[in-house]
């Protein structure tokens, strides 16, 4: 697609919009940009080197590129749509400008941990959603043969022309739904992810979600579909038998035992078979697919164990960011644990935290927005050891003030970062911060 003689605006001028501007910058003379948030137009232009102007309503734009997150229904999107102004997301833009294929990567959880897994055994960087907006690399990946994106739901929002080669749907839960405006929104966007794909293309489904089944049960597409589950042998794609994690393609091969991955506990030997059956769809050879189910080391924020000081254990699991993602470190918990729950209430719910026991729960510490809806649940389903805090920080003090040798105090707030954290990434260096001052 040529936009040379276009005129773009930019909406939203986070990382995906900065990213925007550094690949269009050189081709054009003169590029629109508005914001919410306040931004100074001069600046920009002497940074990108081309003319930066603030959009106003007197201009008519070509073409508008929205960075993910932006609503279908602020106002301005709104006025676009019934002026019949062509919008297009971010990824869309930038996925048209690719030579290689696309390897694309969406689901309510695990998503940024398969992604990477993905990138490491294939030896290329990720993009996407997993906090490196793909038009920011668009220079670097001339001459790749594969492009491994994470995708998100608001990315997919405004999806229309997004075609990868393969992909996958991990699973689907109740999340954002306060944005959509509704579960099905919610399906919809995910749904786009597949929209384009042809025969020869390949999605692969996470059928331990019901979510996903309902979602898929009566769709017919010309691609190949394959599956993942811990549950039960599939007909193609992967799966665990006897604690083995296994192939199913021409013939049944064996990967590892899951006490040889990486990364532990039930959510991450689902994100191991998801991984490995995308990146043989891909062409990676069985041996190189092991070694990387291994040796893989994981993300930050992701379960991210930042030590032990006076005998109490510190994890940083802020990409929680839903009740869904919190649970497997609940789950996982094998020491008295202390967990800080609270953030942005995403209108999702928190009764799945609560609704079945957890031996090793020693105390909720509720914090922020979303901290009265978190300990309400905790009550409905018997839990005593509520405290409350009114920040991250003073949450992080009651959890220690209250903890003993051989705890852990454990970050895995189920709820996003937006009362007070512009990201989770943000609010997980924060608890590093206080966790590096108690040591001190």
């Amino acid at each position: 697609m040529n936009n040379k003689m276009k005129k773009i605006l930019i909406f939203g001028l986070g990382r995906s919009g900065q990213g925007l501007l550094d690949f269009l910058a050189p081709q054009y003379p003169e590029i629109w940009v508005t914001d919410d948030a306040p931004f100074n137009a001069d600046e920009l232009s002497n940074k990108y080197h081309t003319k930066i102007s603030d959009y106003d309503d007197k201009t008519a734009i070509d073409l508008v590129l929205l960075s993910p997150g932006i609503s279908p229904e602020h106002p301005l999107v709104k006025k676009w749509m019934q002026q019949g102004v062509p919008l297009q997301s971010e990824l869309d833009f930038a996925a048209e400008q690719l030579a290689g294929a696309i390897l694309a990567i969406s689901g309510t959880n695990g998503k940024s941990t398969t992604t990477a897994w993905c990138a490491h055994i294939m030896g290329v960087p990720a993009a996407g959603n997993i906090g490196i907006p793909l038009s920011s690399t668009l220079r670097e990946r001339a001459f790749l043969d594969w492009n491994i994106l994470e995708v998100s739901s608001f990315q997919l929002e405004f999806s229309h022309t997004l075609h990868p080669k393969l992909a996958a749907i991990l699973n689907i839960t109740p999340d954002h739904i306060n944005w959509h405006g509704s579960l099905d929104g919610y399906i919809s966007s995910k749904k786009r992810l597949f929209a384009r794909m042809e025969e020869g293309d390949s999605l692969l489904l996470g059928i331990d979600s019901p979510m996903v089944r309902e979602t898929m049960h009566k769709e017919t597409h010309p691609f190949e579909v394959r599956a993942f589950s811990l549950l039960e042998e599939v007909d193609r794609g992967a799966f665990l038998r006897g604690g083995g994690l296994w192939l199913r393609e021409e013939e049944d091969i064996f990967l590892v035992n899951r006490e040889e991955l990486s990364l532990k506990g039930d959510h991450n030997v689902a994100n191991a078979l998801a991984t490995a059956s995308l990146t043989y769809c891909a062409g990676v050879d069985i041996e190189t697919i092991r070694r990387g189910l291994t040796d893989f080391s994981g993300l930050p924020h992701r379960y991210e164990v930042l030590g032990t000081i006076r005998g109490r254990r510190f994890i940083n699991d802020s990409k929680a960011t839903n009740a869904e993602s919190t649970l497997p470190a609940l789950k996982s918990a094998t020491s008295e644990t202390i967990v800080l729950l609270g953030g942005f209430d995403k209108g999702t719910g928190y009764d799945a935290l609560f609704e079945e026991q957890h031996p090793h729960l020693k105390a909720i510490v509720c914090y922020g927005a979303s901290a009265q809806s978190v300990a309400q649940s905790a009550k409905k389903y018997g839990i005593e050891e509520i405290y409350y805090a009114q920040d991250l920080e003073e949450a992080f003090e009651q959890a220690v003030s209250i903890s003993d040798e051989g705890d852990d105090i454990l970050l895995s707030p189920a709820s996003a970062s937006w009362d007070v954290y512009p990201s989770f990434e943000v609010r997980g260096d924060h608890f590093r911060e206080l966790v590096r001052r108690w040591n001190k």
